[in-house]
């Protein structure tokens, strides 16, 4: 239980030095408790592991933080999750590969790919978020669903959360 406190303290402090950069720092025991409670929704959540950040962000805006630096926080936090892993994935496949089972060949090459493939993703967001591109906006813009009601009033929350990611 305790090395699971300490990950979870580890989580935290991540994602502390992201509120960081935005001009916020709530305590980090609300972040490791609220970490903990995203990642109590995500194992029960059917989602790939997608469920608790929306309340992460949301426990994150109901106490201290405007909601598009809470969105973008959690957002960047998720991906740097994510990005994280991939280098283990590949070990952890390479490993497997070692003891001669041809058919984790394979598995080793598409783990491969898929971290490469993040990885440009990563880039190509960085890249679009810093030049105001945008990513949900747009897509949400080209699409046309900013013309929809439910939609329309909620297009600067995603636009600032998007300048929030980019900082």
């Amino acid at each position: 239980m305790g090395l699971v406190a300490l990950a979870f303290l580890g989580y935290a402090l991540r994602w502390r030095m992201l509120l960081a950069g935005l001009g916020f720092d709530p305590p980090i025991v609300w972040l490791a408790w609220w970490r903990a409670a995203g990642h109590s929704v995500s194992s029960i959540v059917p989602s790939a592991k997608l469920g608790g950040e929306p309340i992460r962000a949301w426990l994150l805006a109901r106490a201290t933080v405007p909601a598009p630096a809470a969105i973008a926080s959690v957002s960047v936090d998720r991906t740097l999750d994510i990005a994280a892993g991939a280098p283990f994935a590949c070990l952890y496949a390479a490993l497997l590969v070692r003891p001669g089972v041809p058919e984790l060949t394979g598995a080793l090459a598409t783990v491969s790919v898929s971290a490469v493939a993040l990885g440009v993703g990563i880039a190509i967001a960085a890249r679009r978020l810093q030049s105001g591109g945008g990513l949900v906006t747009s897509m949400v813009r080209a699409v046309g669903l900013h013309r929809l009601s439910a939609l329309h009033g909620q297009m600067d929350v995603l636009a600032d959360a998007e300048s929030a990611a980019a900082r």
